[in-house]
C-alpha cells in the first residue's frame, strides 16, 4: 500500500497537483474520509475499483455528489451508479476472455503456462447526470471522445 500511495504522490506532484490519501478501511470510514476530503478543500475524487468501492458504489457517488467533487473511477458500473465518469478495461470483453481461459483450463493446460493478456478495448463513460447534480459543464471534446454517455 505505501508503495502504491508514494507512486500516486510523485505523479501528481508532477503535474502539479496535490494529492490527499484517504484512506478507508471499511464502510463506516466514509463519512469521516469525505469529511476530511471537505476540510482539506478538495477539488476532486479518484476512487480506484477495489471490492470496498465497487460494493458501495452508490453511497460514494451520493457522498461525492453531497461535497460537489467530480468522482472518476475504472469500472463503468461506476459512473453507471453516479460517479461523473470511468475509464478502464471493457468488463463484457475481459469476461468474455476469462471463459477462454477457464475452457482452457478445464480442457487440461496448466494456468501457468497460459500466457497473460493485457485488456486491448477501454471504454470512456460519462455521466452527465452526476456532472449536472454538482454543477459542472464538461467540455465537448470530452463528450465527444466518450464511448458511452449516461443521461
Amino acid at each position: 500500500m505505501k508503495r502504491s500511495r508514494d507512486v500516486w504522490l510523485r505523479a501528481v506532484s508532477a503535474l502539479g497537483l496535490e494529492l490527499q490519501w484517504l484512506e478507508v478501511v471499511d464502510a463506516a470510514d466514509f463519512d469521516a474520509a469525505f469529511e476530511r476530503a471537505s476540510r482539506g478543500r478538495a477539488q476532486g475524487l479518484y476512487a480506484p475499483a477495489t471490492n470496498l468501492i465497487v460494493t458501495y458504489r452508490r453511497r460514494i457517488a451520493e457522498l461525492a455528489q453531497r461535497e460537489r467533487l467530480p468522482s472518476v473511477s475504472d469500472f463503468p458500473l461506476l459512473a453507471e451508479a453516479g460517479f461523473m465518469r470511468s475509464y478502464g478495461a471493457d468488463l463484457e470483453v475481459l469476461g468474455r476472455r476469462a471463459v477462454v481461459y477457464i475452457d482452457k483450463i478445464l480442457r487440461g493446460a496448466h494456468p501457468g503456462e497460459l500466457p497473460i493478456e493485457r485488456p486491448t478495448r477501454f471504454e470512456l463513460v460519462v455521466n452527465l447526470k452526476a456532472a449536472r447534480a454538482i454543477g459542472l459543464t464538461l467540455p465537448a471534446a470530452t463528450l465527444q471522445r466518450a464511448d458511452r454517455l449516461i443521461e
